[in-house]
């Protein structure tokens, strides 16, 4: 964490402001997907800052670096020491990363909520009668959509596939189950 800290807020002010970087300071909160807009200006208030590009940037750094906090505590508890490692290591240094959270604009926010929403459909799947999981899955995947569509979309897609996949499943007398790649047919 404190490599990607510093690989992220290191020299915030080097590049010059970028068109939607520009939008994102300008752009009121009540846009289509008003969550990372109204976190934004809270942020700017919050923190006072003389500078706001770089109050911005800074933010989008603390986003990807919670996102790596949560890919670690969600994802990667099972894994082996050195699978950890491994991905931690590409994950903080991946191009994407780098440039992503280093931008005043949602990117590293849609990262970290992906992150969450997808580990909440997975918990779901594994118990769907439990209403905790339902309510955290709702909850996260309602935040995903609130700051960006297409993420938000992509997720809710992927867990009606999955919880169809499922009842498929379930309804197959288990004698008779095919393989899983037959199942998509």
């Amino acid at each position: 964490l404190v490599l990607q800290g510093f690989l992220l807020i290191l020299n915030l002010r080097l590049l010059p402001m970028w068109s939607e970087e520009v939008a994102a300071l300008n752009r009121p909160a009540a846009v289509h997907v008003p969550l990372y807009f109204l976190l934004t200006h809270a942020w700017l208030k919050v923190t006072g800052a003389s500078d706001p590009l770089y109050s911005l940037r800074l933010l989008s750094a603390l986003f990807g670096i919670c996102s790596t906090i949560l890919l670690d505590r969600l994802w990667l508890q099972k894994a082996s020491a050195e699978t950890r490692q491994w991905v931690l290591l590409l994950w903080m240094v991946s191009p994407s990363m780098l440039l992503y959270s280093r931008m005043a604009q949602s990117f590293s926010l849609q990262v970290l909520l992906t992150i969450v929403a997808v580990w909440s459909l997975l918990r779901f799947i594994e118990k769907s009668s439990s209403w905790k999981r339902l309510a955290a899955l709702a909850a996260s995947l309602t935040a995903l959509l609130y700051t960006h569509s297409v993420p938000g979309i992509a997720v809710w897609a992927g867990a009606n596939v999955l919880l169809l996949m499922r009842l498929r499943i379930a309804a197959i007398p288990p004698q008779t189950k095919p393989s899983a790649w037959r199942m998509w047919l």
